[in-house]
Order: structure tokens, then C-alpha cells, then sequence
């Protein structure tokens, strides 16, 4: 119950601050995608030894700049009104009517460029593969494929460098649904596999969650790349031999907005 109250906790908050003009600046939004190397950080008396299994993910980033001050205006528009006219021929303080030269801007500041260093929060909908490679001697070995449904929440922050390139760091929990899973194994020669059921009396829990770390480098205003990394907090072994979800990421972006 703890654990779908954290994830529950954790949408509704970067749902509100999505939706938010009172934080935010600017909102980009990008698609991602990552090829992963998992391997499950464990503790307990089994001799079993793990190894790194191969997965990947693909995800629907949303990043907004946090502004330099607030505004009051909730609608989020940008309004102009007319300057009094030097003549005194006609009033100030309707809307702009497009004709007369001699604006001012109420309620909102115009937007600007972010300036060289700034701090963002990022949102993403994530499609993950996470596993373990367990290797039991004598060429006894199983390998499992899990697959989560993940949503990480970032705060970051960004440089400018190498010519206005922008290079960013990121940390933040992150919380998982699982979705479905598989294994396949060698026993004594005999090769298996078989699918695996997320539940509370089943193989693997079905929620996960933990902190996500990033890198990530703009190498062109459209494209990404990047390294992330997942530390599982959620123990899904049994309660003597605990496992941990652990994964890195190489991840390529492209900037939709």
C-alpha cells in the first residue's frame, strides 16, 4: 500500500507542476530511447553470482525551465495595452489594436532565452526492460527479463558549454509498474523459459522504485545523448536473498518541441 501511494504521489505532483504556469517557464518535449545493462544488486547467503543482462527503453521526456519569478497571471496569455497617446486624443488601457506603435506588456513578461545555467524539472513516461543474469556454477545459469512501466521525476541542472551546447545532470526517485516478464534458464543441459507474474504473492512484486541519475550532452539543438542510471530501493527477491533492480542506460533523444 506505501509503495502505490509513493508512485500515486509522485504523478500527481509532476502532473500538477506540468500544468503549472506559476513554476514553470518553458516546457520541451523529446523521445527517447536506450539500450540497458542490468544486473540485480543483491544480499543474503546464496552463493549465486549475477552478471549484466541486456534490455533497453523507450520514453516520452517533458522538461520545463524553472522561471526567474512569478507571475500572477494564471491564464497564461501574453496581453499588450496601448500607452496613452502623446496628444491626449485617445485613452490608454484598452487592448492593442495592432496600429499604434507605443505597447506595454501587463501581467506576463515576454519570454527569454534561459540564461547560461539554469535548473529544470524533467518528467518521463518510460517503457524499461530491467533484469538479471544469475549464475549458479557448472553451467547452471538463469537469465530474467522484467518489464516496467516507469516514471522518473528529475530535478536538473544545465551548462552551456562548448559553444552553447547545453550539458545537463540530473537525480530524482523514480517508481515502476511492472507489466509482464520472462525468464529462460540451463539446468544440467536442459534449456527452459517460461514467463514470470508480477503480484503480491507472485514471483517478482509488482511495484519497483528507487532514484534515477543522468547525464545528459545536446550535441545539436535537435539531438541528444546521455547516460542514466536506475538504483533499484524496492527489495523483489525474498525477504533472506534480497535483489535489487539496478540498470544502465546509454540513451539517444530527439527533441520534439
Amino acid at each position: 500500500m506505501k509503495k502505490n501511494r509513493l508512485f500515486s504521489f509522485i504523478a500527481l505532483v509532476s502532473l500538477a507542476l506540468l500544468f503549472s504556469d506559476c513554476v514553470m517557464r518553458e516546457m520541451h518535449e523529446s523521445a527517447e530511447g536506450s539500450i540497458d545493462a542490468s544486473k540485480n544488486r543483491s544480499s543474503g547467503p546464496s552463493p549465486v553470482t549475477n552478471g549484466f543482462a541486456v534490455g533497453g527503453n523507450v520514453g516520452y521526456l517533458m522538461v520545463e525551465d524553472f522561471q526567474t519569478g512569478m507571475a500572477f497571471n494564471s491564464g497564461g496569455q501574453h496581453k499588450e495595452f496601448d500607452q496613452p497617446d502623446p496628444l491626449g486624443e485617445n485613452p490608454a488601457g484598452g487592448p492593442s489594436d495592432g496600429q499604434r506603435t507605443g505597447n506595454y506588456s501587463f501581467m506576463r513578461p515576454r519570454p527569454v532565452a534561459p540564461p547560461p545555467n539554469y535548473w529544470s524539472l524533467s518528467e518521463e513516461l518510460e517503457f524499461v526492460g530491467k533484469g538479471n543474469k544469475t549464475d549458479a556454477g557448472g553451467g547452471d545459469s538463469e537469465t530474467d527479463h522484467l518489464y516496467y512501466l516507469e516514471l522518473p521525476v528529475l530535478i536538473n541542472y544545465n551548462m552551456k558549454v562548448n559553444g552553447g551546447n547545453t550539458l545537463t545532470f540530473g537525480a530524482g526517485p523514480y517508481a515502476a509498474a511492472g507489466l509482464f516478464a520472462h525468464y529462460s534458464s540451463s539446468f544440467q543441459g536442459q534449456t527452459m523459459s517460461g514467463s514470470l507474474k508480477f503480484g503480491s504473492n507472485a514471483d517478482i512484486p509488482r511495484m519497483d522504485y528507487g532514484l534515477q541519475f543522468k547525464a545528459q550532452y545536446m550535441v545539436c539543438p535537435k539531438v541528444s545523448v546521455g547516460l542514466n542510471f536506475d538504483l533499484g530501493l524496492r527489495n523483489i527477491g525474498d525477504p533472506v536473498d534480497k535483489a535489487y533492480n539496478n540498470s544502465l542506460g546509454l540513451n539517444v533523444g530527439y527533441r520534439i518541441k
